[in-house]
């Protein structure tokens, strides 16, 4: 693979100019004099000498403001990348956080219907999380979220989007999948999830089961939220049907 070509940015251009343009200044004087000195004339001497100083001090004037320019830049754009992670991944769980998961889930909704290809969210929520929070602390709960992510990461497909949508809810986005094996894929999870050796800080086994949701996009969908208020009611109906279980719609 070729490497990346590098642009060319708007201040390389104008501080190449400038220097240049000193430099023109530098050696104008000297230019000019010249057909002078070459027929003899000795009131106009070409100060070679110090006009090749002046382009030695310039040239590193030069370099230094390229070097501490660059360096800028490069720094601004690790922060402007840095701000855009914290924006993109939930600093807790590690998974994508709603807004950017959302926007990538549409994409890969549109993508789907543009191709004719299969497209299913799925919604996961933990069971009576609210008493893991009020009997062991929130640090426990935030352990409790981030440990079930791992669970999940570790048996979606790498194509497929998880995101966290508020509090111990996660959403789902399998891509180029059917209800039918979104259903097997959460499934596993649900199995290693309760295989999970979930500890307080005193010691005590934790149990936190989950409920799911899973609906395919239909070619009645207009946007992602068509899919999504699906999933949404096929998990209030897991959990109206005692929890710890996983209803398609």
């Amino acid at each position: 693979m070729a490497p990346p070509v590098k642009r060319i940015r708007a201040w390389q251009v104008w501080l190449f100019i400038g220097f240049m343009i000193v430099i023109a200044f530098i050696w104008g004087v000297e230019v000019y004099d010249l057909p002078h000195y070459l027929l003899g004339a000795e009131s106009t001497p070409i100060n070679w000498k110090k006009s090749l100083i002046e382009t030695i001090f310039t040239l590193t004037a030069a370099l230094i403001s390229w070097n501490m320019v660059a360096k800028y830049e490069r720094k601004w754009t690790e922060a402007t990348n840095e701000l855009q992670k914290l924006a993109s991944i939930d600093s807790l769980t590690g998974a994508l956080s709603r807004r950017e998961f959302l926007a990538k889930a549409e994409k890969e909704f549109a993508r789907a219907k543009r191709f004719d290809r299969s497209f299913t969210c799925g919604i996961i929520d933990l069971d009576a999380f609210k008493s893991i929070n009020d009997n062991f602390g929130h640090l426990v709960g935030d352990k409790v979220l981030a440990e079930f992510v791992q669970a999940a990461v570790s048996n979606i497909r790498q194509q497929d989007l998880i995101g966290r949508l508020g509090g111990d809810e996660f959403g789902i986005a399998f891509v180029e999948t059917t209800s039918e094996d979104a259903q097997i894929i959460i499934q596993r999870i649900h199995e290693q999830w309760d295989k999970a050796k979930l500890l307080s800080d005193d010691g005590t086994r934790l149990t936190v089961s989950f409920s799911a949701g899973i609906s395919t996009a239909l070619i009645a969908d207009h946007s992602l939220t068509d899919c999504i208020r699906r999933t949404d009611k096929a998990l209030y109906n897991a959990k109206q049907q005692g929890k710890n279980r996983i209803e398609l719609v």
